[in-house]
This record gives C-alpha cells, sequence and structure tokens, in this order.
C-alpha cells in the first residue's frame, strides 16, 4: 500500500521526513527562498495563490502532480496526526468533576494556550519525532492489513463562544459568505443543508488535514476547488474585489472557506455507513524558545 502525506512548510524550521511524510514548500512561486525539499511551484499549481489559499496550494499540487499512491493527505509543518490518546485524557479521568473553567486554568498553568481534548503539545524535536514515526508504523500496519477506512481526517475542534460564521464575518464580513452560498446552492445543492449546519456550529474540521484513498482525494478536490474558483471569479465579478491577492481581508479567506467545504464533503461522505471514515487526534508541535 503506497501511502503519501504532504507537509505544508512556508519557512525554515523543524523539518520530518519518512517514507510516508513528504515535506513540500507552500507559496514558493512568490518566495524569495528555497527550503531544501520539493515545492507547490511544478508542474500544474496555483502556488502563487498562497496567500489566500495557505496549505490548500499544496493540496492543488498533490491533486494535479501526484501520481501512483494509494492515499493522500495533507498536515502543516507544526501539524501532525496521531493513533495516540492524548496527554488530556488524563485531567478528564482525574478530574471528571471539576468544572471545566478549573480544568482550563490547570492547563495553563502548564503552559499550553488551549484546552483541547483531542489534540497533543509537544515542545521538543525528540518527542514530536517519535510520534510521528509511531503513527506511520500504525498508519502502514491498518492500511496493509486490508482495512476499509477510506478516510482520515482529525476530530471536529470545538470553538469557544462562536460559529464558524461568526468567525468568517470577522474576517470579511457577510457578503463573501452569501457568494459562497450561492455557489452551493447552484452547482452542488445536496451539500446546501450541511452548509448551513457547519455555518451555525461551534465544531468544525480544520486545517485542512486529511488522508484518502486517491479515488475520493479526487473527488474531494474536484468539489472544492471547482467552488473556491467559481468564488473567486464571482467575488470580483460583484465588485466586491478587484484582485483578492491584493485584499487584506482576503489573506488566507479561502483556506478558512476551504476547511468549511472541506468539513461538509467529510459528513456527506460519512453519512453513508458503507463509507469508512477514521477520527485522529491531532499533534501540536511549537518548539521551546529555550
Amino acid at each position: 500500500m503506497k501511502v503519501k502525506i504532504f507537509v505544508a512548510h512556508h519557512n525554515e524550521g523543524f523539518v520530518y521526513r519518512d517514507e510516508i511524510f513528504e515535506p513540500i514548500q507552500v507559496g514558493r512561486a512568490k518566495s524569495n527562498f528555497k527550503l531544501e525539499m520539493i515545492g507547490d511551484d511544478t508542474g500544474e499549481n496555483i502556488s502563487f495563490k498562497n496567500q489566500i489559499y495557505c496549505e490548500l496550494t499544496a493540496t492543488y499540487w498533490a491533486w494535479k502532480n501526484c501520481k501512483g499512491f494509494d492515499y493522500i493527505g495533507i498536515c502543516h509543518y507544526r501539524r501532525y496526526y496521531s493513533f495516540k490518546k492524548p496527554f488530556f485524557t488524563f485531567f478528564d479521568r482525574k478530574f471528571q468533576r471539576i468544572k471545566d473553567s478549573i480544568k482550563r486554568k490547570l492547563l495553563i498553568f502548564l503552559k499550553n494556550k488551549f484546552y483541547d481534548r483531542n489534540s497533543i503539545y509537544i515542545i521538543d524535536e525528540y518527542t514530536v519525532s517519535k510520534l510521528i514515526s509511531d503513527f506511520t508504523l500504525s498508519l502502514k500496519y491498518q492500511l496493509n492489513s486490508g482495512t476499509k477506512i477510506q478516510l482520515f481526517t482529525l476530530k471536529k475542534l470545538q470553538l469557544h463562544n462562536f460559529t464558524v460564521r461568526d468567525q468568517l464575518c470577522e474576517l470579511a464580513g457577510l457578503g463573501p459568505i452569501n457568494v459562497l452560498e450561492n455557489i452551493i446552492f447552484e452547482l452542488y445543492p445536496e451539500y446546501t443543508i450541511l452548509l448551513n449546519k457547519t455555518l451555525g456550529a461551534d465544531k468544525t474540521y480544520f486545517g485542512n488535514m486529511i488522508i484518502m484513498k486517491n479515488i475520493l482525494f479526487s473527488n474531494y478536490c474536484h468539489f472544492i476547488f471547482n467552488i473556491l474558483e467559481e468564488f473567486e471569479s464571482r467575488i470580483v465579478s460583484s465588485g466586491y474585489c478587484v484582485n483578492l491577492l491584493n485584499e487584506k481581508c482576503m489573506s488566507r479567506y479561502l483556506g478558512y472557506l476551504g476547511e468549511l467545504l472541506t468539513s461538509i464533503f467529510i459528513q456527506k461522505f460519512a453519512l453513508k455507513k458503507i463509507n469508512k471514515v477514521k477520527h485522529l487526534n491531532l499533534i501540536e508541535f511549537h518548539p521551546s524558545k529555550t
């Protein structure tokens, strides 16, 4: 079983690579330097749009240029996957009767910025390398054992005191969301209910981090990039923007829309019980500054 997971990098720092994980520099087309890894600026690409598409320029590159693999995935230079249960389960077990506010204070004391029961926070390279290596071995074992899992993704992220719609509105107002809603209603009406549900939710899949069987990955990319390309066109023709790359409010915006589209794609896929989805925990790597 051949698997490739591309790790999006945009700056120097910790780099992990093995037979499955492949670092890729995103936005290289407009970068002043080249990292010692492949770039998203070869073949058919949208590398020059990285400032609005974020890690999705790596996803696009993999879709158009990476052939011959059974599974393809994407993660970030400081966000990886894990099968292991997070350290936070210890707190859930030992302090389950203590209010959430007290647990958050305990975690802040331990230098964790946010409380997320599905995340493992790491500050040293040795530990994160070991966890990623363990994940590689576990993933290979599962796939070579004839698993029927077609899609691996992170568990949903809990937002605090706001919804997905609130987050997008804060970035660029309601106009762009209305444009997206119209596109999906016209092109993919079967996703309309899930779109509205996800926009109003305080939990969502994030980071555009997925590992999918090759055929499913291709369907996924057709779906999200067809919508985002149409969004680019309509947001300009509507007069909202002249050039998305020059608009401050659009910085990273299509990457965030990608998260929304990824979320509804995963949920739609999972509605059919015959489709196998595996939810993974998150490794958050925050190197120690000391």
